[in-house]
């Protein structure tokens, strides 16, 4: 879990979570209890992970970049990969209209590119341990 990845990265092997990152062991756990929902929260989502993956402090950097495979790789497994589990309004044109994912995100391949692109965007960073981590992480969602 979150908590004893945190305890590990910050190299005290103890169950308590580092004062750092309790926030992102906690914002972690509530992205992961609300997968069913993670179209509308990505953005989210990745702006805070992007903060702390670009973090000055590599060990912050590090859990960041676990957290975002972790996420990146349960948010793809958790999207719906037959037509038929897709919302009905996307493939019957006579179901009334609900404002639901077809005007957010369209397909799910369409989120999954988001997803991946937020890696493209980490790749930027200026610290060459990240930029490593990054190609690690989707190595590792690949």
């Amino acid at each position: 879990d979150y908590a004893s990845s945190a305890a590990l990265v910050a190299g005290g092997g103890r169950r308590r979570v580092p004062k750092r990152l309790f926030a992102l062991v906690n914002l972690m756990k509530t992205i992961e209890l609300n997968l069913f929902r993670i179209d509308r929260l990505w953005d989210t989502a990745i702006s805070h992970i992007n903060c702390v993956i670009n973090h000055k402090n590599p060990t912050i950097r590090q859990f960041g970049l676990e957290c975002l495979t972790r996420i990146t790789i349960r948010s793809v497994r958790s999207l719906p990969q037959e037509p038929d589990d897709l919302n009905p309004q996307i493939h019957n044109p006579d179901a009334p209209e609900t404002g639901d994912r077809k005007d957010r995100n369209g397909s799910p391949p369409e989120f999954q590119r988001q997803i991946l692109g937020s890696f493209c965007d980490l790749y930027r960073s200026k610290y060459a341990n990240t930029r490593e981590g990054i190609v690690h992480g989707l190595y590792t969602i690949l």
